[in-house]
């Protein structure tokens, strides 16, 4: 195998004890290994080449990935194909889990990369995870030139999509268990009295909308737990070239499970904060995007039986636990432009509203158009 190296300081981003050789090594081995998951079945003909490293795609403290340029010929033609690489620590999601979840789907409901090869070094206490590249733009990317340029509507199919894929997803899991309203309500008031994130008159504020909403909702409430993707946000769905949506990152998929409401108010946070950008993005534009993915998500025939009131009374305690959780959302965006966000969600817990969209403090606002 030849060694392509691009640029000498590229060993910095690798493990202090894995050089790029140990590295191309490994990844050589499982590449002429993995042959048919790569290239398909179809694969007597053809011979690997070179193997370099692209450009990093991205890049954290416990992991980063790249593109691996497979060079390689097929029947004596010179081809070339690339793979995402990602190199991360302390990686709990096993391949047969992944590739569970990613053979639930049909091919054209598919959604998810599919996963090549996987492997742990004991070596370097690391993975190294092979999947299908994907050529496209995060759809934070798009929502911002779209939306700076005017152009929103445009978005309002994929957003709609959206939705409905992430329905599709939950729908997908299994249930794990039962958890009821009063458990969580139980949670947020122990957190709420030790949160920095209020002072005592807020804190009085929140604890009354904790007890209007205790009448308003049965406490014994019990909704199903399943396994969500936990971290469904712009930056991890991307539009590839052909216009199609994928999702990726299910990374944190096995931590606890939890009600399906926790991605779409995750998602929410997400869509929000975008709000940071202001007046270059508009409270009225994220708000007509928001209500596109709730219309996919419960596009499907099989969708739950629950009002939006109840609804968005979860929503509002969903989103408050975010908030004075130990990994909490002030903290996270907190800073920079962020704080433009912080101000509007703190005022609209304060108001027992689960949103800073005007429109949905009263229930969900699906049904509206602009």
């Amino acid at each position: 195998m030849a060694l392509n190296s691009e640029d000498s300081n590229e060993d910095k981003t690798m493990s202090e004890v894995g050089s790029k050789e140990y590295y191309m090594d490994i990844l050589h081995r499982l590449v002429e290994q993995k042959k048919a998951e790569i290239f398909g079945r179809d694969h007597s003909g053809l011979k690997i080449i070179q193997l370099s490293f692209g450009r990093i795609l991205y890049k954290h403290p416990n992991s980063y990935g790249r593109i691996l340029q497979i060079k390689y010929l097929f029947d004596g033609v010179p081809k070339t194909k690339d793979i995402f690489i990602k190199f991360r620590k302390k990686y709990n999601l096993s391949p047969d889990k992944y590739m569970e979840i990613y053979n639930k789907f049909t091919e054209e409901e598919q959604f998810l990369p599919k996963l090549y090869f996987y492997i742990t070094l004991e070596a370097t206490d690391e993975t190294v995870i092979g999947m299908e590249y994907i050529r496209g733009t995060a759809l934070r990317n798009i929502l911002f030139l779209k939306v700076i340029f005017g152009k929103t509507l445009e978005l309002k199919d994929i957003f709609f999509e959206n939705g409905a894929k992430m329905k599709l997803f939950h729908s997908s899991q299994r249930e794990k268990g039962k958890s009821t309203v009063g458990e969580l309500l139980t949670k947020i008031r122990n957190k709420l009295n030790s949160s920095p994130f209020f002072n005592t008159t807020e804190k009085e504020k929140i604890h009354q909308h904790l007890l209007n909403m205790e009448r308003d909702v049965d406490p014994s409430l019990k909704l199903p737990l399943i396994n969500i993707h936990h971290d469904w946000t712009l930056r991890n769905l991307i539009v590839r070239e052909d216009g199609k949506l994928l999702v990726i990152d299910l990374d944190s998929i096995e931590w606890a499970p939890a009600w399906c409401w926790h991605d779409v108010v995750y998602f929410l946070f997400n869509i929000e904060s975008q709000i940071k950008y202001w007046p270059f993005v508009s409270v009225k534009s994220l708000e007509f995007l928001w209500r596109q993915f709730l219309r996919g998500y419960f596009s499907g025939a099989d969708s739950e039986p629950i009002t939006n009131e109840l609804l968005s009374k979860l929503f509002y305690l969903i989103k408050l636990e975010h908030w004075i959780d130990t990994f909490s959302i002030a903290k996270f965006y907190n800073r920079g432009l962020g704080k433009l966000y912080v101000k509007r969600l703190k005022k609209s817990l304060q108001m027992g509203h689960y949103t800073i969209f005007r429109r949905g403090r009263s229930g969900l606002s699906v049904d509206e158009d602009d």
